[in-house]
């Protein structure tokens, strides 16, 4: 119950921000993890948001690491993980913009295991 009324939430929080200004989004997944990455640009500053969903087999761990990097710059951080979801936040001051044809570069890691992909630019 409590992950249905996380995603419900997270996904008012975007349709608020879709109404209010541009957000472009870049998604992409690997074998145990999907990640989709929110980007409000504007001149000098840049909104980020991370969205990181397992869907690996068993139980999602506790822990994990994530390395975000692209043309942006780059987030990384180890957070704890709960009710299968994560959503990371950052505002860069003086970044570069992301344009459609980048690529963004995405690395999560828990315990042992290590999962490299790249996130693509995704029409709404």
């Amino acid at each position: 119950m409590k992950k249905i009324t996380i995603i419900i939430q997270l996904s008012f929080i975007i349709l608020i921000l879709t109404a209010c200004s541009e957000i472009n989004t870049y998604s992409g997944n690997g074998e145990n993890w999907i990640v989709e990455f929110h980007v409000k640009p504007s001149n000098d500053t840049g909104e980020y948001e991370a969205t990181i969903k397992y869907i690996g087999p068993g139980e999602p761990p506790e822990v994990i690491g994530y390395y975000v990097a692209g043309n942006h710059g780059t987030s990384s951080g180890t957070k704890d993980y709960k009710d299968g979801i994560l959503v990371a936040s950052y505002i860069c001051n003086n970044c570069h913009t992301i344009h459609k044809d980048d690529e963004i570069e995405v690395k999560i890691t828990w315990g042992e295991n290590e999962e490299k992909f790249t996130l693509l630019y995704k029409n709404k």
